[in-house]
């Protein structure tokens, strides 16, 4: 999935992130860093930009010596002197030598947005039956749910296969068929153990439950025999497992590139209040205007993850998430 993204024009996945099973927030998984090799090279070994360089070369650093990194150990600069001449360094730079900020870029070419599932759909579905049920005039959820069902079933001959692996093989929305009697026991539980005011919760599961199954039949009726599945799957299962993806993975966008898209690796991320929230680019971005990036117009719509937390910039370790 890593390198699917990166091959695209504007993609980034920092290459010490990684999957954690389980993750460190007591989710089955995460994504977390995996390892640290990258990033010790960047921080010691890799020439910065120019104006660290002239800082080094003003308070005479060579070669030899490891440039100033933000986690920097006295026993790794060798004599006091040359220790002050880092300390003069880091002072005068603002932008001192650090982990990597951007953690990942996933660019909208590698998004499952409603332009691309109108592009793709109306290739398959016949002109007559858009006529009769337009597939411009569905919601932006519903597009999704048959674009993710249609390239599932294409397979390797799908662009987004690396990602569709990723995807959970049982949905997490509370409302699947196949978690429906796990969850109605995580309310009883809550309602007993944690003496929590549940009235009611079953029975607006069942009408979550009932709803979802009535989405998933109208467009598999509609569109089901036009769209690829996997073999011996039909297509209202595979638009059941698809609607649920969407329902618990989508990310909102700008309605420029669409309001709710699929956004790979991204929609692995947990929750946490604490933590920076994903910026989407707008394509104009300078870092002289105090921006993270300089961003082109191939950049538009891209979605950026930054190690951030509690507003401030925090430098990811091994294990953490």
């Amino acid at each position: 999935l890593r390198e699917a993204v990166i091959r695209r024009e504007g993609g980034f996945v920092h290459p010490d992130l990684g999957v954690l099973t389980p993750a460190p927030c007591g989710a089955a998984r995460g994504i977390g860093m995996i390892r640290d090799s990258y990033n010790k090279c960047q921080t010691r070994c890799v020439p910065g930009i120019l104006s660290q360089k002239l800082a080094q070369k003003k308070y005479g650093i060579h070669d030899e010596i490891f440039p100033p990194f933000w986690n920097a150990d006295a026993k790794d600069v060798g004599t006091k002197e040359k220790l002050l001449n880092v300390i003069h360094a880091q002072e005068a730079e603002e932008d001192r030598y650090r982990q990597e900020e951007i953690l990942m870029k996933i660019p909208l070419n590698f998004q499952m947005t409603r332009i691309l599932a109108l592009k793709t759909l109306k290739k398959v579905v016949p002109n007559e039956v858009n006529m009769r049920a337009p597939l411009q005039e569905l919601d932006d959820a519903a597009l999704l749910v048959l674009l993710l069902a249609h390239e599932r079933g294409l397979g390797r001959a799908s662009k987004f296969e690396p990602y569709i692996k990723s995807l959970p093989v049982t949905p997490s929305c509370g409302y699947a068929p196949s978690v429906r009697a796990q969850a109605l026991d995580t309310i009883t539980t809550m309602g007993v153990e944690f003496d929590m005011d549940v009235f009611g919760w079953p029975g607006e599961l069942g009408k979550a439950s009932d709803r979802a199954m009535m989405i998933a039949d109208g467009l598999a009726k509609d569109y089901g025999q036009y769209i690829e599945t996997p073999k011996g799957t039909s297509a209202f299962s595979v638009i059941q497992w698809a609607l649920c993806q969407v329902a618990s993975r989508a990310t909102a966008g700008s309605d420029r590139y669409g309001a709710l898209r699929m956004v790979p690796i991204i929609d692995m991320i947990n929750h946490d209040i604490n933590g920076g929230s994903f910026i989407e680019l707008a394509g104009n971005e300078r870092l002289e205007n105090n921006n993270i990036i300089d961003a082109t117009e191939t950049d538009r719509g891209a979605f950026v993850v930054r190690s951030i937390r509690h507003g401030r910039r925090i430098p990811l370790k091994k294990g953490q998430e």
